[in-house]
């Protein structure tokens, strides 16, 4: 069932993070995120196995503290690009106020 899910789910990253990146930063973007995402195959099933052998409570609050600590970084370090007119909106809005 897991396969099944990541199966999915991979394809639909992927066209993700390559289709944000610039056309230029794209391979470098694809390696970091292709290098994260091994990593986290490859060490990820041992760490967590040291979780649960100490108790099952342990392996879902370090989850929820990586969780955190991720979803904290994208917060932060993930921009938004504008999307088209939204500037020009702010621009009528503040020709709006003005009269």
């Amino acid at each position: 069932m897991q396969g099944i899910g990541t199966g999915g789910a991979l394809p639909a990253i992927n066209l993700l993070i390559t289709g944000t990146a610039d056309q230029r930063e794209r391979g470098m973007i694809t390696a970091l995120y292709g290098t994260a995402r091994f990593f986290g195959a490859a060490f990820g099933p041992p760490v967590f196995g040291l979780f649960v052998a100490k108790s099952k409570h342990s392996l879902f609050i370090a989850s929820a503290i990586v969780v955190a600590l991720v979803g904290a970084m994208a917060f932060l370090c993930i921009k938004a690009p504008a999307l088209p007119g939204q500037g020009d909106q702010n621009a009528m809005d503040d020709e709006q106020q003005e009269q």
